[in-house]
């Protein structure tokens, strides 16, 4: 029996749940590859009672759901016409119950209870006051500015699937995309820059995608925002000035200026975004007070280049 609760997620969470699992059987003949290949669709929490009720349901158990459902099927239809069918049923769940055996579900309980004190800490508002928050000014760039994605739709579809990919490994999908509306400023993107709570256990391995995604972000992102979009809007602001009466002219925006995206730009992203980074900032402050956020993420840049 579970110590956590179905009430602990939302009513959409566990609707969600249960079509997959009528439909993992129903459709998919409880198929283990369609079950690994569809985890990703869900959050750590729906993943933590997938695995648990996909253990429960389809166990080999005398009075498992899925025993008494084969009995149906086979007293219905007639077990010769049903033994190929309900053979493949009883192999696939043989192979099911590997992946959800005991251990496994410790796993994704671990990332499910994770993914619960990073909710408890984001409605405690725990944050070190010694920490400073979007103070530090790095050029024309600041801690609190998202970094910009204004290219084409399609490229910013590419590099957004890009995104999700590096970082499948570290994170949910409920996460990264926390992380990629909090990070990048595009036409359509509304949602405020704030802190957020996020949890990862490989901490290391999260960094190390973050450099993948700078590279490509620079090499496909940068130079292309700058010729396509900023030059452009540049170049119909230069036209409205130079057909503008001095009056007019003060209502004309200023032409915007290019930004040099670099890699600490990315880390303040992280920085945003993960409790851990901000008290190791915070614990590094203890010792010395006059560290600036700068520094203290260029460090972690060069020590993460000797790994």
């Amino acid at each position: 029996m579970s110590k956590h609760q179905l009430s602990q997620i939302s009513i959409k969470s566990v609707i969600k749940i249960f079509t997959f699992l009528d439909y993992f059987l129903e459709e998919e003949s409880l198929n283990p590859q369609y079950f690994k290949d569809n985890m990703e669709k869900f959050t750590f929490q729906e993943r933590y009672f997938l695995y648990l009720y996909a253990s429960e349901y389809f166990s080999d158990n005398n009075d498992s759901f899925l025993n008494q459902w084969i009995n149906n099927i086979a007293s219905n239809n007639g077990i010769d016409v049903t033994v190929d069918y309900l053979t493949l049923i009883d192999n696939n769940a043989k192979s099911l119950r590997k992946i959800t055996n005991d251990q496994k579900l410790k796993i994704v309980e671990k990332e499910f209870l994770n993914l619960k004190q990073t909710i408890d800490d984001e409605n405690k508002y725990i944050i070190e006051k010694t920490i400073p928050i979007f103070e530090e000014d790095n050029g024309d760039f600041r801690t609190y500015q998202k970094i910009p994605l204004y290219v084409s739709h399609e490229h910013r579809e590419n590099f957004k699937n890009f995104f999700f990919k590096t970082l499948k490994d570290s994170l949910d999908s409920g996460s990264i995309e926390k992380l990629y509306f909090n990070t990048f400023e595009f036409t359509g993107n509304i949602t405020e820059l704030k802190l957020l709570y996020l949890r990862v256990d490989q901490k290391s391995l999260l960094e190390q995608a973050f450099k993948i995604i700078t590279n490509q972000y620079k090499k496909d992102i940068l130079e292309r925002m700058k010729a396509k979009y900023i030059d452009k809007i540049n170049s119909k602001i230069e036209e409205r000035l130079a057909n503008a009466t001095a009056v007019r002219k003060r209502f004309i925006p200023k032409k915007l200026r290019y930004t040099k995206v670099t890699r600490i730009h990315f880390m303040k992203a992280l920085y945003n975004a993960f409790p851990h980074i901000r008290n190791a900032y915070g614990k590094s402050l203890i010792t010395n007070p006059s560290l600036s956020l700068d520094h203290f993420l260029t460090t972690r840049i060069k020590n993460l280049k000797k790994a």
